[in-house]
C-alpha cells in the first residue's frame, strides 16, 4: 500500500517538478512510511535531504493530498545507497567526492553526445569535445567550454564525463560546480582539513568544473584553483570546465589560470538559430516519451516555441514541460497551438527574441554610427562591416527570412548571403570581432 502511494506521488512530481529534477534528486528518494500527518522519507545523504527540504517540499506535500493522503509535513532519513544501487559511479571506492556530506555535482545520465543536437551554433564545441573525450586530442588534455546560460555546456561536459567512464570504469574524477569548489575549499579551510582537501581534488584523473566563472572574486578560492590546475595539467590529467564569460573576460583571475583554461581547446556555443531549436524540441519529446509521457504536438505548436523562445534551450525545455504539466491536469492527449500559446504565454512574453530593427539600433549604436547609415549607400569600411554584422545577427537572432532581411537594410538577398558568409569566416579569425559580436548579442538578449 505505502509503495502505491509513493508511486503515484513520484509520478505527480514527474510533471510538477520535471524529469531534469526528479532524475537528479527525487529518484533515489524512498519512502518509508505515513505516520498520521507525517510523511517519512530515506534519502541517500544529509545534504540531498536538506537541499530537497528547502527546495521541494511544497510540491511533494502537494501530490501526496493529490493521491488522497492527508499530510502536512515531511521528515527525512539518511539511508546511503547501497554500492550496486549507486547509478553514479565508478569502481566502488574510485569515486571522488570532497566532502563526505556533499557529492558535488550529480553526473547527469540524460546527457550524453547521443542526446546532444549538433549544429552551426554548437559544433566546434561538440567537435573539440567529442575529441577530448575519446583521447583524439593529441597534446590537449584540457577543453574551455563558454557561452550563455542554456545553450548545452553542461550537456557537453556530462557527455565528456560519460564517454571517459564508458572507455576506463576506474575512472577517478571530481565533478563539481565553481560554487561547490568555493564552499568546499572554505569549509577546509575552516576545519583545518585543506590538506586533505588538496589531495583528494588532485589525486584525481579527470577534473570537471560546471560555471568556473563563480570563483570569480574570491581570492583565496582562486589560488587553490591555480594550483589545482597547475598540478593536473603538468601531470597530464584532464581538465574540462565550462563558463559564462570568454577567458579574457575573467579578469579577476590573473594571468596564471587564464593561461592554464587557454591551455588546451577553448570553444564558444553560440545562441541556436530556429532551425536547431526545433530539431532540439524534437529531441526534447523524444526524450519525453522515452520516460512514458506520450503527448501528441503539432508541428505548429513546435514551430511557435522555436520561433518565440530563443537565446536559452532551457526555457524551450521549460515551456515542453508546462505544456506536459497543462496535459496532466486537464486529461488530454494533444497539444494545440491555442492551448500552448495560453500555457506558456508569460513565457514567451519575457523571451520574445529582438527584432530586426532592434538588433540595427543596437549594432548602430555599438559603432557609434547613424541608424540611416546602416541602410545607406556609404562604403566606408567600419560602415560595411557594422552592415554585415548587423545582417548576421539578424539571421542568427530571428526567424525572419532573408529577403526580409534584406528589405529591412535595403539590400539584395546575393549581398545578404555575402554579408553572413563574410562574418563567418572572419569570426573564425578575429577575436576582436567575435567579442563585438558576442557583446552586442548578450546585450540583445539579457538586456
Amino acid at each position: 500500500m505505502v509503495q502505491e502511494v509513493w508511486d503515484k506521488v513520484r509520478n505527480k512530481l514527474k510533471f510538477s517538478l520535471g524529469l531534469s529534477v526528479f532524475n537528479n534528486w527525487i529518484e533515489d528518494i524512498k519512502l518509508i512510511s505515513i505516520d498520521g500527518d507525517r510523511v517519512i522519507l530515506s534519502v541517500p545523504s544529509r545534504f540531498t535531504g536538506e537541499y530537497i527540504t528547502e527546495n521541494f517540499s511544497h510540491e511533494i506535500l502537494d501530490c501526496f493530498r493529490i493521491v488522497g493522503e492527508a499530510v502536512t509535513s515531511v521528515k527525512y532519513q539518511v539511508q546511503p545507497l547501497k554500492p550496486s544501487n549507486q547509478k553514479f559511479r565508478g569502481t566502488p571506492g574510485r569515486v571522488t567526492n570532497i566532502s563526505n556530506n556533499k557529492s558535488g555535482l550529480k553526473p547527469d545520465k540524460r546527457y550524453t553526445f547521443e542526446r546532444f543536437v549538433v549544429g552551426d551554433a554548437n559544433g566546434k564545441a561538440h567537435i573539440a569535445s567529442w575529441q577530448i573525450a575519446n583521447d583524439q586530442e593529441g597534446n590537449f588534455n584540457s577543453l574551455y567550454l563558454h557561452g550563455n546560460v542554456g545553450l548545452g555546456k553542461t550537456h557537453l561536459l556530462h557527455a565528456i564525463y560519460w564517454m571517459k567512464l564508458s572507455r576506463d570504469p576506474n575512472l577517478k574524477y571530481c565533478l563539481l560546480t565553481g560554487q561547490h569548489f568555493s564552499d568546499y575549499y572554505v569549509a577546509a579551510s575552516k576545519h583545518g582539513k585543506l590538506l586533505e582537501f588538496r589531495e583528494r581534488l588532485r589525486s584525481v584523473d579527470a577534473l570537471f568544473i560546471d560555471d568556473i566563472q563563480l570563483i570569480l572574486g574570491k581570492k583565496g578560492t582562486t589560488q587553490e584553483l591555480d594550483l589545482t590546475l597547475s598540478t593536473l595539467l603538468s601531470e597530464g590529467k584532464l581538465v574540462v570546465a565550462t563558463g559564462l564569460l570568454p577567458v579574457d573576460e575573467m579578469q579577476e583571475f590573473g594571468p596564471r589560470i587564464k593561461s592554464r583554461l587557454q591551455h588546451g581547446f577553448v570553444e564558444k556555443l553560440e545562441p541556436p538559430n530556429v532551425d536547431l531549436r526545433m530539431r532540439i524540441l524534437r529531441q526534447k519529446l523524444t526524450d519525453q516519451r522515452g520516460s512514458g509521457i506520450d503527448l501528441h504536438f503539432g508541428k505548429d505548436v513546435l514551430e511557435f516555441i522555436a520561433e518565440n523562445i530563443a537565446g536559452d534551450i532551457r526555457k524551450m525545455e521549460g515551456a515542453l514541460q508546462r505544456l506536459i504539466v497543462t496535459a496532466g491536469f486537464m486529461n488530454c492527449t494533444t497539444i494545440s497551438l491555442e492551448l500552448c500559446k495560453e500555457a506558456i504565454s508569460d513565457l514567451v512574453k519575457i523571451s520574445e527574441p529582438p527584432t530586426v530593427e532592434e538588433i540595427m539600433g543596437a549594432v548602430a549604436e555599438y559603432h557609434d554610427l547613424e541608424l540611416s547609415e546602416l541602410t545607406g549607400p556609404k562604403r566606408i569600411r567600419n560602415v560595411v562591416r557594422a552592415r554585415q554584422i548587423g545582417i548576421y545577427l539578424a539571421n542568427e537572432l530571428t526567424s525572419k527570412s532573408l529577403p526580409h532581411i534584406g528589405s529591412c537594410f535595403d539590400r539584395d538577398r546575393t549581398t545578404i548571403i555575402h554579408s553572413i558568409n563574410k562574418i563567418e569566416e572572419l569570426m573564425k579569425r578575429d577575436k576582436d570581432l567575435e567579442y563585438s559580436i558576442g557583446k552586442i548579442r548578450r546585450d540583445l538578449l539579457h538586456g
